[in-house]
């Protein structure tokens, strides 16, 4: 019969702190990648607090909450809540647009 025990060595503290370099840096990079909360709820949310706003403003929050967001992302989900008809875009001047939630949800 063979003795498990002896097959188990203790792991070195140096052999532990290499092993949470390794994951740690993978780990910050999806807390970057993947919110726990959808972009689109977030934006709603913070139409509902501060009342109809710039896209301008509007980014500077999010970018606030998700750290780097994109324009190209935030027009993305801007178009989908237009298109559900949660909110409206309409434009203000050339390059300025302002977000509102529509009352009849």
């Amino acid at each position: 019969m063979v003795n498990v025990d002896s097959f188990q060595q203790p792991v070195s503290e140096t052999v532990t702190k290499t092993a949470l370099l390794r994951i740690s840096p993978v780990n910050l990079a999806l807390t970057k990648i993947w919110s726990p909360r959808p972009m689109s709820l977030s934006i709603v949310d913070i139409l509902e607090k501060k009342g109809a706003m710039t896209d301008v403003d509007l980014l500077k929050d999010l970018r606030s909450n998700f750290g780097e967001v994109s324009f190209r992302e935030l027009n993305r989900e801007l178009m989908k809540l237009e298109l559900a008809g949660i909110l409206r875009v309409s434009r203000l001047t050339k390059g300025k647009r302002q977000v509102e939630l529509l009352g009849n949800r």
